[in-house]
This record gives C-alpha cells, sequence and structure tokens, in this order.
C-alpha cells in the first residue's frame, strides 16, 4: 500500500519541496547590485533582514496580512464547514455544489472564450 504513495511523494519533492530548496540556495548568493547575484554561501541577507527597519517593517506587515487573512479564512470557513459536515446527506451534495460552483465560472468563461476563438466555426477558423 505504501508503494502506492511513491509517484504522489515524488510529484510533491519535484513540484514544491525542490524549488524552495533552490531558493533557499538562492538566498545565501552575495547581492552586488552591479552583477545582481553572485555565487557565494553567506548569511548576509538574512541579517540586513532584520539588522535593517525597512525590511523589518516590510516583514512585520507580511506577517500581519499573512495573520489576518488566516483569521478570516478560519472565522469564515470553519462554521461553513462545521455545518457542511453536520448536513443531512441529502443536503449536503446541493451545499457543496453550490460552494463549489461559484468557483468554476472563471474557467467556464475561460473555456467559452477560447472556443469561440479555436472552435470550427471560431474566429481563427474564420479568418484561415
Amino acid at each position: 500500500m505504501r508503494l502506492l504513495t511513491l509517484p504522489a511523494i515524488a510529484i510533491v519533492l519535484a513540484l514544491m519541496v525542490a524549488p524552495m530548496a533552490m531558493l533557499l540556495r538562492y538566498s545565501l548568493n552575495l547581492y552586488t547590485p552591479t552583477e545582481l547575484m553572485v555565487e557565494a554561501f553567506t548569511a548576509r541577507n538574512y541579517v540586513q533582514l532584520f539588522a535593517d527597519p525597512y525590511f523589518r517593517e516590510v516583514l512585520g506587515v507580511t506577517l500581519k496580512v499573512a495573520a489576518l487573512t488566516t483569521g478570516i479564512a478560519l472565522l469564515l470557513g470553519l462554521p461553513a464547514g462545521y455545518t457542511l459536515a453536520r448536513m443531512p446527506r441529502r443536503w449536503k451534495m446541493w451545499l457543496t455544489l453550490a460552494t463549489i460552483l461559484p468557483l468554476m465560472v472563471g474557467n467556464v468563461v475561460r473555456s467559452a472564450g477560447w472556443m469561440a476563438l479555436l472552435g470550427n466555426s471560431g474566429l481563427f477558423n474564420a479568418l484561415a
């Protein structure tokens, strides 16, 4: 059974962990205004992040926005999820659909646009 998870683990490692590891390595390079990034292995960027008041303020605002967003998502999402989980089975499907359907509107509109351009009687075939 554990062998079945290996492809998913490989995909997560390749698409999420590897880029983050590369970003961490790049963050340890030396920054110079003329060359932008010089191969090195220094923590100077992180020291500057906590030493410079400007960077500290930007980090503080970023963390505040992240905390506020997380709090709002929890305040709105937990009661809705709890209510949905406790609903009778016959209503659960319809409310799940009502929750997910608005998220699909953008994809449907985009698909309709591509069909209008690339369809058999679309704009591209009419021009050709």
